[in-house]
């Protein structure tokens, strides 16, 4: 269920302890409760029109998304909800081509919703889903492995989550 909670040595540190008690939060509640999580990885119906979140501010994500990487179709969910204390940012993106997705194109993806993200949110959960059929969610360990080594992540059931903390550590240009 969990592959990577990383901090420098390859310890977990204590953003990456408080990622983990975030993302057992999230999976809580959305068990009881039938929220977020569950809905994101489901792609909460997976049409090709976009959720209503957009009127809400979500607008430049869905452009920032869909232009941060060639591989990148576009972002099919943006939502916010509430994970215990904090308030998570949730997207799932459409991924073309057959590659496993590399550190690039994650880097490009992550900074370019740290940069159009409004609001107060201060974890984002990512999902990729192969564009050609949204049920299979990818794969994403071999590009998280590639991150540098300062950013905390969380790998479960499909989902990266990182603090936004961490995203300002990243190059929009996807090096490192």
């Amino acid at each position: 269920m969990i592959a990577a909670v990383r901090g420098s040595g390859g310890k977990p540190t204590r953003l990456g302890r408080l990622v983990l008690a975030a993302g057992a939060s999230v999976l809580l509640v959305s068990s009881l409760a039938g929220c977020s999580t569950l809905g994101i990885l489901s792609d909460g119906g997976a049409s090709a029109s976009r959720p209503s979140e957009t009127s809400d501010g979500f607008e430049a994500v869905y452009a920032a998304v869909a232009s941060a990487d060639p591989r990148v179709e576009r972002a099919s969910t943006v939502e916010t909800s509430l994970s215990g204390a904090s308030r998570q940012l949730a997207v799932v993106i459409r991924v073309t081509g057959t590659e496993p997705v590399s550190t690039h194109t994650l880097t490009a993806v992550l900074a370019a919703i740290r940069d159009s993200a409004k609001g107060d949110a201060e974890m984002l959960d990512l999902v990729a889903r192969d564009a050609a059929d949204p049920k299979q969610i990818l794969d994403l360990s071999a590009a998280i492995a590639g991150l540098p080594s300062d950013i905390s992540t969380l790998w479960i059931d499909g989902g990266l989550v990182v603090s936004f903390e961490d995203l300002e550590k990243l190059d929009a240009g996807g090096s490192q």
